[in-house]
């Protein structure tokens, strides 16, 4: 069976696909990080792992959200945020056990798609579009 669209139409938008998948996921971790950032002591409490902690994981979001944006250490950018992702579902399925939804939707499914978009972007390199330093 013949596909509607051709498929090298597809195999032209990966590099753009690439981009906006590596700004949406750094554009949602970099908001996570100035929250962590702005309130250390609140967040620390809401995710029961201390100030230092969440001040530390703020910074990680925060950097690892500017490299993918920029295309930079994509590599190194995308493992570190996988470590906080795999951290966040960790907990929420052994410590908290909120199941994949949770209640008041906070479940660790959010958590699962941004680490499954991680995979992609380490795995395929970011693309194209990148700030080679």
């Amino acid at each position: 069976m013949e596909s509607l669209l051709p498929e090298l139409f597809f195999e032209d938008l990966t590099d753009a696909a690439l981009l906006a998948l590596r700004i949406t996921v750094a554009a949602m971790f970099l908001s996570s990080g100035f929250l962590h950032v702005k309130n250390p002591r609140e967040r620390g409490k809401s995710i029961e792992l201390g100030t230092v902690f969440a001040f530390v994981l703020g910074i990680v979001e925060i950097a690892g959200a500017v490299a993918l944006a920029l295309g930079t250490y994509i590599t190194i950018a995308s493992v570190a945020l996988i470590i906080v992702m795999a951290g966040a579902i960790g907990m929420k399925i052994f410590r908290w056990k909120t199941g994949m939804y949770g209640a008041n939707n906070n479940g660790w499914y959010y958590d699962l798609l941004l680490l499954s978009s991680l995979l992609v972007i380490a795995s395929e390199g970011g693309g194209l579009f990148l700030l080679q330093i």
